[in-house]
This record gives structure tokens, C-alpha cells and sequence, in this order.
């Protein structure tokens, strides 16, 4: 199979991204499979009455599919679709910046329990022993998660919590706490 339409690199990684719509010359390896993406999206059209001259608009839903590969299941890409793995040292000296920065935060942090969680009466975030996640890293996105939530304290920003799973407020609530998540990841790569 050649490759000429979308390649998914980096499945799960920093670096994932899709390749543009052109021929590189590269072949997917010989038995690998690749994952089903879909596309949803929506156009405006406007259409023209021929005998009125009347203008109407019109919302036009549509779908998309593709086959997807990781680069890792392709041959003969460029070298740059193939990044090296990061330096294990320097990670650990990325954890130990990150772990300074988290431990200034002015918010009291619990461990224990099988749960993460911020309690807005205590001003507390509670999350599972750090071993207890498959990667520092995951636990790092977890706990930027909870203080995320933590933001929104009465001393804080003040903000409204939502009172159950799905409200507007819960819903805006975890807009937040996911912002506080990524947005470390967007500036420490």
C-alpha cells in the first residue's frame, strides 16, 4: 500500500500529528492494520431560487473516513517522522522541575486512597499514591488536574461548581481542570 493519503504519527505521544494529503514514497509494512478515524463536520450553502431569485441557507452535515497508521507501521518516511525516544536522564530532570513547580503551589495535597479529587470545603486535592499510576507523567497530569479545580476556590477565582454530572457549571468545571492539565504538557516538551 502506498501512502498517499493520512498517516497518524505518534499515536499517544507529544509529537502526534497527521501528515499532509500528498505522495511521500513510503509503504505501510506488509500485515500491519491500521485504525479507523472518522471526520464529522458541517458547511454552509447557499442556493439561489432560479425563478424567485430567492436566496436560502442551508447547514450540510458530513463524514469523513480514513485508514490510519502510526509511523512506526510505515517504511521509508522521512527521518524526522521517526523521533528518537527522549533521553531517560533528562526526564528525570524534567520530573524533578515539574515536581518543584507542583509543590509551590500554595494548595494542600493528600496522598492516599484510590481516588484523585479536589474537596473545595477543605481546599484539599487528594490523589493515590504516586506509584500507584502506570508513569510520573500521568500522575503529574492527574494532580495538574485537580489544581486546576482548585482554581476555581471561594479565595481564589470563585468559581461556580456545578451541583452534578452534566450540568453547564460541571461541564465549564472540567473545561478548566483540563486546561490546567494540558497547558503544562504544551510548554514542557
Amino acid at each position: 500500500m502506498k501512502v498517499a493519503r493520512t498517516v497518524l504519527r505518534g499515536a499517544g505521544r507529544s509529537d502526534a500529528s497527521r501528515l499532509p494529503d500528498l505522495e511521500l514514497g513510503a509503504h505501510v509494512r506488509k500485515g500491519e492494520s491500521g485504525s479507523f478515524s472518522v471526520f464529522y463536520s458541517s458547511a454552509r450553502k447557499t442556493d439561489t431560487d432560479r425563478e424567485t431569485g430567492e436566496t436560502t441557507e442551508k447547514t450540510i452535515r458530513f463524514m469523513k473516513w480514513n485508514h490510519v497508521f502510526n509511523a512506526s507501521q510505515i517504511e521509508g518516511l522521512p527521518a524526522h517522522y521517526y523521533p528518537e525516544p527522549p533521553d531517560p536522564k533528562a526526564i528525570g530532570e524534567l520530573s524533578a522541575g515539574v515536581q518543584a513547580f507542583l509543590d509551590a503551589i500554595p494548595v494542600r495535597v493528600v496522598h492516599g486512597g484510590d481516588s484523585a479529587h479536589y474537596t473545595p470545603g477543605t481546599d484539599t486535592v487528594t490523589l493515590p499514591s504516586p506509584n500507584a499510576f502506570h508513569s510520573i507523567e500521568a500522575y503529574f497530569s492527574t494532580r495538574c488536574h485537580e489544581l486546576g479545580h482548585a482554581t476555581g476556590s471561594a479565595k481564589r477565582l470563585n468559581r461556580q461548581f456545578g451541583k452534578r454530572f452534566g450540568d453547564d457549571a460541571y461541564a465549564f468545571e472540567e473545561i478548566v481542570a483540563l486546561s490546567g492539565q494540558s497547558a503544562p504538557c504544551l510548554t514542557h516538551h
